[in-house]
């Protein structure tokens, strides 16, 4: 079982001088392919219409691209994984941070993180949101939570709760920065909290969601276009923190050098 958290005496990239570990995943404008060395894609699909969705690295503008087809939504979700094999790299720290850029193409569209395994089980959880939705009355921006969902069936079975339901300034066309907060919650639950935001506007978690977490998990995406016309979903900077007090340690992927600052969705 491949680890991510490592110590700083077991020979890691790079050391800072916070107590931090991290992941971290950049598509660049190389011939290297980031998408397929560091995460496995577990599904890609779509829900209606007849044209499948694609996933595919920009180079040109460093970023990845989820797109679908006319009348139907595209559902991509993968696992991080590095190296990516049938291998699961994975987390077992109760407090970490996970972040990524998105930028949406049309209303109702969804991006989210997975916790838990490729192979699905009760305690696996998604934390959604959802740009624009249609709710109610007017369009909302929505965060959502459930547990059980597995990772290799996009499609959503399980209940999700709703975390935040209101209108914000957030919207498609712009670089939106979704993070998923774990912190150590009563007795064996962790609590998640999810926020977005543009820079100006955010959108938090305004009930915590709190729910057992497995002593190792995997750390995934999940973007969604919406139906009725043909959409992307693109991304970026996708990151995983895990606080350690005694070391830190950083395993990077791609450009190390830029871990200092984030490069920005184009």
């Amino acid at each position: 079982m491949k680890k991510i958290l490592v110590s700083a005496t077991t020979g890691v990239a790079l050391a800072l001088a916070a107590s931090t570990q991290a992941a971290l995943v950049q598509f660049s404008n190389t011939t290297t392919d980031s998408y397929a060395s560091n995460f496995q894609q577990l599904a890609l699909v779509r829900n209606a219409g007849s044209i499948n969705p694609s996933v595919a690295q920009d180079n040109t503008n460093q970023n990845l691209v989820l797109t679908s087809g006319t009348s139907s939504a595209g559902i991509l979700s993968a696992v991080y994984d590095n190296p990516s094999d049938s291998t699961p790299t994975t987390f077992s720290s109760r407090s970490f941070t996970a972040s990524i850029d998105v930028k949406f193409s049309v209303d109702g569209a969804s991006f989210g993180f997975y916790i838990g395994t490729r192979a699905g089980g009760a305690n696996d959880i998604l934390a959604l949101f959802n740009v624009n939705s249609t709710v109610g009355s007017g369009t909302k921006d929505w965060i959502r939570f459930c547990t059980g969902t597995d990772m290799s069936v996009p499609n959503i079975t399980p209940t999700l709760t709703t975390g935040a339901l209101t209108d914000t300034g957030l919207t498609i066309g712009q670089v939106i920065t979704l993070t998923l907060t774990a912190t150590p919650g009563s007795g064996a639950n962790t609590n998640f909290a999810l926020s977005a935001t543009n820079g100006t506007d955010t959108l938090n978690t305004t009930t915590i969601f709190s729910t057992p977490l497995m002593a190792n998990y995997e750390v995934g995406i999940r973007g969604s276009t919406a139906t009725g016309s043909p959409a992307t979903v693109v991304f970026d900077n996708f990151s995983v923190v895990v606080p350690e007090p005694a070391s830190l340690s950083v395993v990077g992927v791609g450009a190390m050098g830029l871990l200092g600052r984030r490069r920005r969705v184009r």
